[in-house]
């Protein structure tokens, strides 16, 4: 979908589909999407689905606790995944990878990251 577009076209897809996630999740859910995601290499047509994000939740809790660790429930955070677009989903991801690219940086601030 997105390897049709313009560069430009890209751009005004991912800034609004950005900003559709603004307060669409809990600060904790957002670490505990941080912290699922930790090393996670995603394959282009993952990118664009939601269910591929609640599969991997649900491996985070079931294997890791991970859910529990962030105070999140996960079944409303699905629920939340289930309605995503396909562009918001892919902003999701952009934001995390964006994330592990910069969270190392002296000043990054986990908690106002996750404050979004």
């Amino acid at each position: 979908m997105k390897q049709y577009l313009s560069e430009k076209a890209n751009q005004e897809f991912s800034i609004d589909a950005v900003a559709n996630l603004k307060g669409k999740f809990t600060p904790n859910e957002w670490k505990f999407m941080a912290d699922t995601f930790n090393g996670t290499m995603f394959r282009p047509e993952h990118r664009i689905e939601p269910l591929m994000l609640v599969y991997e939740f649900k491996d985070a809790q079931i294997y890791d606790g991970t859910a529990d660790k962030w105070g999140v429930d996960i079944e409303v955070l699905n629920a939340k995944v289930m309605a995503l677009t396909a562009e918001e989903t892919d902003a999701v991801i952009s934001r995390i990878e964006k994330f592990w690219d910069n969270c190392y940086r002296p000043g990054f601030n986990l908690e106002e990251w996750a404050k979004f």
